[in-house]
């Protein structure tokens, strides 16, 4: 896939979603969860099993829509926002060099179909990742669908990396951060 399809159906989603973008509980139609704070920094893996950054700060919020017409169906959007450092190697790609302390942030949209019974008054532990807040505020016997998968991780001057598609094993994959930190 070039990188203009993927450009223009990324903007497409964020132009659909940004609708969804009020971070206030109201009566859209949403139970909003969170935010739940990053208690404790996490690497980050390359292609090639690297560990090209570390995020030390950040947080996850939900938003869970009933499905109209499908009890028992729910659309889960996830934001995640990270803060961190790039490590000296191997860029995300493998293809290139970054140096270490490269400010990067990443910021993430994922929307999956959860299918069971939805517990709005559930509890999540912080950082409260995807698969702790299945578990805590969905039945055991529920069933995950991922729909949007969208990761974005941005620098001022060392590039931008898109990762988008719906199965998490195999994202369509545009740019690298590499170089070295500026002065």
């Amino acid at each position: 896939m070039s990188q203009i399809p993927l450009a223009v159906s990324l903007l497409c989603f964020l132009i659909t979603t940004s609708a969804l973008a009020d971070p206030h509980p109201s009566t859209q139609g949403y139970t909003a969860l969170g935010p739940y704070l990053l208690s404790a920094p996490y690497t980050e893996a390359g292609n090639c099993g690297n560990v090209w950054a570390q995020f030390s700060t950040g947080q996850t919020s939900y938003r869970v829509y009933p499905e109209r017409g499908s009890p028992g169906s729910y659309l889960v959007e996830q934001h995640f926002a990270v803060r961190g450092q790039t490590r000296a190697g191997l860029s995300m790609s493998c293809q290139k060099s970054v140096g270490a302390g490269i400010a990067v942030t990443q910021d993430d949209v994922t929307i999956v179909r959860i299918t069971g019974t939805f517990n709005p008054k559930g509890t999540c532990q912080q950082p409260c990742f995807f698969a702790q807040f299945e578990s805590a505020f969905f039945a055991a016997t529920r069933t995950a669908t991922p729909l949007a998968l969208q990761y974005f991780y941005n620098t001022e001057a060392n590039g931008h990396i898109v990762m988008a598609g719906s199965n998490p094993n195999a994202l369509e994959m545009a740019g690298d951060i590499q170089g070295e930190k500026a002065n």
